[in-house]
């Protein structure tokens, strides 16, 4: 019995022939071939993390973003260590920037201190004893006041020469000035004198002035100029 539509007697269905893979031809010596995956951690990723580790902030951040852009391109590998490097870097910066910041405010605050110390022949002022000058309240001299400046010398540039050296210096003077400055009638046996010099900060900020100072023996206020 055959199948309508079918022919027994023609020919058998024959498979489909088997597709052959062709192999990727291999490059012949001396020409490019397809590029081999990169190998190896980034050399400028490590630098990073290293000058990120050793406080190079600036040169840290450099090499952070130059390394970041290479591991991009290369595939290599080293991205964790140029964005720690780049951390390290901004860290360390924003510490150098403070520090900065806090020395110039101190420095400020050094040169407003000796602006407001007592500067000239004249000037009467309150201070506690033991004080530093820039703690001085200056006053009126026909007022109550503690000391009177009476002289003022100036050391030369260079070196700080001690407190030893400069005292010395001041105390000779000062005890020379004395005599000329009181033309009030006070009789110099009641006048007590002491000075104040520069100490080392005040020294290299620029000051160079020692000041001659003259208050009551006894320690009492006094009032009024010992001057005419």
């Amino acid at each position: 019995m055959t199948t309508p539509g079918i022919n027994p007697s023609g020919p058998a269905p024959q498979p489909a022939p088997a597709q052959e893979s062709t192999p990727e031809p291999t490059p012949e010596p001396g020409t490019v071939g397809r590029p081999a995956p990169a190998q190896g951690t980034d050399r400028f990723a490590v630098a990073a993390l290293v000058l990120g580790l050793a406080g190079a902030s600036v040169l840290a951040i450099i090499f952070g973003f130059v390394g970041l852009s290479r591991v991009k391109k290369s595939g290599r590998k080293g991205r964790g260590m140029t964005i720690a490097g780049i951390v390290l870097g901004f860290v360390w910066l924003v510490i150098a920037l403070a520090l900065v910041g806090l020395a110039v405010a101190r420095h400020q605050d050094n040169l407003d201190r000796i602006a407001a110390e007592p500067d000239t022949v004249g000037q009467c002022f309150d201070i506690a004893d033991g004080a530093s000058l820039e703690k001085a309240a200056i006053v009126p001299c026909d007022g109550p006041h503690r000391w009177e400046v009476f002289a003022i010398t100036t050391f030369p540039a260079g070196d700080f020469p001690g407190t030893a050296t400069l005292s010395a210096q001041a105390d000779t003077f000062c005890a020379s000035a004395i005599s000329a400055y009181v033309t009030d009638g006070t009789d110099l046996q009641t006048v007590g004198i002491t000075f104040s010099t520069p100490n080392e900060t005040a020294w290299a900020l620029g000051s160079r002035n020692a000041l001659c100072l003259a208050g009551n023996y006894d320690g009492t206020p006094a009032t009024g100029s010992y001057t005419d």
